[in-house]
């Protein structure tokens, strides 16, 4: 049982940990073991479950970290997010969709264009004046 483990998680200790798990489960459920036509292909097939089992355990367990990683805030995000909400407020309700669509959700200015029925021109116009009102953020952070 602990080589069939080993051979698909490579580790010795989580081989050991696999076949002993199984053999808690099948004295567990001893009374099922009755209705089993090959125990050998059955004892080796459960042996490869628990094992693979283990590794899709482990590999979520890394996507988690890393996505958790990516999701911490600082203390610095967390201030700088603060002052450009306050700034943000300070703007009109038109210059603060037109920076949302452009910064937070990604538009181009063809696709603002198109959003707000105005011409490109004057949005980039009033993009760069909505750009100078929170130009005090950059030399903050």
């Amino acid at each position: 049982m602990t080589f069939t483990a080993f051979r698909i998680v490579k580790n010795i200790e989580d081989a050991k940990d696999i076949a002993s798990d199984f053999i808690k489960d099948i004295l567990s459920n001893a009374h099922n073991i009755d209705y089993v036509d090959n125990p050998v292909a059955w004892i080796a097939q459960s042996v490869r479950n628990n094992a693979i089992r283990i590794i899709q355990k482990s590999r979520r367990s890394i996507y988690l970290e890393e996505v958790s990683r990516e999701l911490c805030i600082t203390k610095y995000d967390f201030d700088f997010a603060l002052e450009l909400e306050k700034t943000l407020e300070t703007l009109s309700e038109r210059e603060r969709n037109l920076f949302n669509l452009r910064y937070f959700m990604g538009y181009s200015f063809s696709e603002i264009e198109k959003e707000l029925g105005e011409s490109s021109s004057k949005l980039r116009k009033d993009m760069c004046r909505i750009k100078d009102k929170i130009k005090h953020l950059e030399e903050l952070y």
